[in-house]
């Protein structure tokens, strides 16, 4: 009998080491299985900027980004970071265009690109003129330059508009053509990411404005 308990204390005392060396050595199956489900669900999204095969598009909002960057290092003001926009739409009125044209080797804009406007955004609506050091100020995007949309790709490659509301392009995602998974955005960091047809208006409102406290949206940057 006291054999026979001296051998059940050992191999308790086997099993109990047994088990610690799982749980604070080498992970087993189970731990290696654990570890590999607790890996983030989804990547972040990759810019297309240096992707050979983007359509031109690609280049275009990024050079407009460039134009309104160097607009910024050479302006009176250095913490402003776009010149006004009159018009929300785009239809009337002095617009970026032509304040950014010297930034731009001289071209007006890029066609088939716009700047996004929105009373919360970078590009923000006035009714009527203001001096162009009236822009929105670095300090004032308390949500990134990363996490801003500046410029949008438009439904129509040889349009000349310059500016489009909010509400305007979540229309233009909303009809998508099938063969389209969204329509091109950059950042005013410079990354150019594709926007997906799916996002919601509550979703496009948090990539525009500057100051929402709102976090980019998972799975609509492609």
């Amino acid at each position: 009998m006291k054999y026979n308990l001296l051998a059940i204390l050992l191999a308790s005392l086997v099993a109990a080491l047994g088990c610690a060396k799982s749980n604070d050595g080498a992970p087993n199956e189970a731990r290696q299985g654990a570890t590999q489900s607790a890996a983030p669900e989804s990547e972040p999204p990759q810019a297309h900027n240096n992707d050979r095969n983007a359509p031109p598009v690609v280049r275009s909002l990024v050079q407009l980004v460039l134009a309104c960057q160097n607009f910024t290092d050479t302006n009176p003001n250095r913490n402003n970071l776009v010149p006004y926009t009159v018009d929300p739409e785009g239809n009337d009125g002095v617009t970026w265009r032509g304040i950014l044209a010297p930034y731009m080797g001289g071209v007006p804009g890029f066609p088939g690109c716009a700047a996004i406007v929105d009373k919360d955004g970078i590009f923000t609506p006035s009714e009527t003129p203001r001096e162009p050091n009236e822009g929105i100020a670095l300090e004032d995007c308390k949500d990134g330059l990363s996490n801003i949309v500046a410029f949008v790709e438009l439904d129509d490659p040889e349009s000349e508009r310059s500016c489009i509301s909010e509400r305007r392009f979540f229309e233009q995602l909303q009809n998508c053509p099938e063969d389209k998974e969204g329509y091109f955005v950059v950042m005013f960091s410079g990354e150019v990411y594709l926007l997906d047809k799916s996002t919601t208006r509550e979703q496009l409102h948090a990539l525009v404005t500057i100051k929402g406290g709102e976090k980019t949206p998972a799975g609509i940057l492609k």
